[in-house]
């Protein structure tokens, strides 16, 4: 399967809307509705063939759209980077074991901002034995005690700011939020300083949005830790 989004809130929205129905054979209340979502926006989830073509649809009729393989990767397929070195002619990512990943900017196919989730749950059966007067009485004073169990569920959902970066040979490194107060953390420094280094269209009032990299530039010569 392949995931079809939008990567860029349309101009027009109701041609948008309109071209999105026809090419995905739905009902224009349905397209709206899946336009008005903050970009990148997901569209549909179909067959690859289909996927493509409704992509290439979409494309023509002036919307920026992809499609992509709906496969979600995971760490081990990106270099988890501890220390971040970002100068102006491109950054060095590197891992807690030493492993090192440098992309000049013109490299740079992608770079995105967000937040992962994990959720956990846990169920637990706890037995416990206590006096019993009924169960005694009933058998004659054979029995005092009866058995109780009860099933315990509980779960645990935490949330981490990330900052995903694709080169276009392939590679990818990811950097992760690990502090507790992100409002301190050199995370939140590096989304703030680098947005102001970046035009005032793309600056600090967007910081909340994804966030081109680029702006980051000479943050600090010695690395970011993360």
């Amino acid at each position: 399967m392949k995931l079809v989004a939008t990567t860029r809130a349309p101009e027009r929205p109701e041609e948008a809307a309109q071209a999105l129905a026809r090419a995905a054979g739905i009902v224009l209340a349905e397209a709206r509705m899946r336009l008005a979502r903050e970009p990148p926006a997901l569209v549909a989830r179909l067959e690859p063939e289909r996927a493509d073509a409704l992509a290439a649809a979409l494309r023509e009729a002036g919307l920026s759209a992809l499609s992509m393989d709906a496969a979600v990767p995971s760490d081990r397929d990106r270099l988890v980077a501890r220390t971040v070195a970002l100068g102006e002619a491109g950054a060095t990512f590197t891992s807690r074991a030493g492993e090192a990943m440098e992309v000049g900017w013109p490299e740079v196919l992608a770079i995105l901002r967000g937040a992962r989730a994990s959720l956990s749950r846990t169920e637990r059966t706890e037995r416990s034995k206590g006096l019993s007067i009924g169960r005694a009485i009933a058998t004659g004073g054979v029995a005092w005690t009866r058995k109780t169990e009860r099933t315990v569920r509980s779960s645990d959902e935490s949330v981490q700011q990330v900052i995903l970066v694709y080169a276009r040979d392939g590679r990818a490194a990811i950097l992760a939020d690990r502090s507790e107060t992100s409002g301190a953390s050199a995370f939140s420094r590096l989304c703030r300083d680098g947005a102001n280094r970046l035009p005032a269209t793309d600056g600090q009032e967007n910081c909340g949005q994804p966030v081109n990299l680029r702006g980051y530039a000479g943050y600090r010569p010695g690395g970011v830790e993360f």
